[in-house]
């Protein structure tokens, strides 16, 4: 779909989106190096608008996070919460764990 090719995209702040279309219209995303919460409003916006508009299930993959603002990841938890059905969630091996913690409470973890 169109609309989650748009969200795949840096921002001015680094933080990185890659989406990827799969097999049974899954729907990759893929947060990459740091993610601060200056600047990821536009991209959670699109995010949000695309699992609006689109039936997709989505996996987000935060194997490629390497740091992560907790008030980063407390908006990205509450930008998913209602279509948390919709998602599963691909942990980092090793990082800063304590502020992913947020996104439990919204998606289902892989």
């Amino acid at each position: 779909s169109r609309l989650w090719r748009r969200i795949h995209r840096r921002d001015k702040m680094g933080n990185i989106l890659a989406v990827e279309l799969h097999a049974g219209d899954v729907v990759r995303v893929r947060l990459r190096g740091s993610f601060a919460r200056l600047g990821s409003a536009p991209l959670l916006r699109r995010l949000r608008r695309a699992l609006e508009r689109t039936p997709n299930p989505m996996l987000l993959d935060l194997t490629h996070l390497v740091h992560a603002e907790q008030g980063a990841m407390e908006g990205l938890a509450e930008s998913l919460r209602e279509h948390r059905d919709r998602i599963r969630v691909v942990m980092p091996r090793v990082g800063n764990v304590a502020a992913l913690a947020a996104v439990f409470a919204t998606v289902q973890p892989v």
